[in-house]
Formats: structure tokens, sequence, C-alpha cells
């Protein structure tokens, strides 16, 4: 439920064979209820002023606006020239009044083959705008992320 009270964020997930993924809608009070468009995220999270709902799949962070408008970020770790990633969030969370988004790659050479690093990176970004601030990359820990550690945006 939204902190306001004027939304509920339902998250639909199915697994038909090979296929699987999940659909968000928002239900108001009235009865009303939207489909978000591009909702295939596995995690949720409304900001402090229930202005706007946030979504985290795979690789991509999703915030909607809930007079009707989106706006898509994808975290990326700090790759020498040449190199490949594959990453997956782990886990995303507000910082004052900005988003931070903790994600582990597996770094390829440029002929692909097996993994050659594990990185972690954390990424600020300003909301509503999910403009990257600033990003972290820190060779993977067990038990650790990258830093959310910079100071407070001012709006």
């Amino acid at each position: 439920m939204s902190p306001r009270g004027d939304a509920a964020a339902v998250r639909f997930c199915w697994e038909i064979g090979k296929y699987d993924g999940c659909q968000v809608y928002l239900a108001r009070p009235s009865g009303a209820v939207l489909e978000l468009k591009n909702s295939n995220v596995t995690k949720l999270l409304w900001t402090e002023d229930g202005k706007y709902l946030i979504g985290a799949g795979e690789n991509t962070v999703r915030l909607w606006n809930l007079s009707g408008g989106s706006r898509a970020a994808v975290p990326q770790p700090f790759l020498e020239t040449g190199q490949q990633s594959v990453s997956h969030i782990r886990r995303f969370w507000l910082r004052d009044r900005d988003l931070c988004v903790a994600m582990n790659s597996e770094i390829f050479g440029p002929n692909g083959g097996y993994a050659v690093e594990q990185l972690m990176t954390t990424t600020r970004y300003a909301l509503p705008l999910l403009k990257p601030l600033e990003s972290v990359t820190l060779p993977v820990q067990e038990g650790q992320e990258a830093p959310c550690h910079m100071p407070r945006t001012e709006l």
C-alpha cells in the first residue's frame, strides 16, 4: 500500500514451462485498476511521499509516477576496455531523497569464455529523474556490498 493510502501495488508472477515473468497493477480505493507498463520486476518499493513506485528486475530499475509516467535505468559496473558483464540487482533502498541500487556482476574478457572477475557495484540515483549521481565498484567480498555513502542531493 502506498504511504498516502491512495493505491496498492499488486504483483502477479507466473511460471509456465520456459516462460516466466511478473506484471504489476495499481489498485485504487475507488476500484480502478491500472496495469503498469514494463513491470516485469521482482522487487517493489514506494517512495516515502507515496508519489512514486520503484521496481527492480534482473538488471533494470523502473520508476512509475502515479500520475502516469515512467522512467528506467540500467546500472552498469565500471569496466575496462573490451570487457563485458552480466549483472543482477541484489537489492535497492532509499537513502535520504535518493535511491541506492546494489548489484553483482560477472566480468568477461572481450572474447567471452569464463568469468575473469566478480564485481559489486552500488549506484546512487537522484529521484524522480533516476539520474545517476555516483557509482562505487569493488571486487566481490562475501557478505559485503559496495557502499552508498555519497552526500544527500538537493531538489
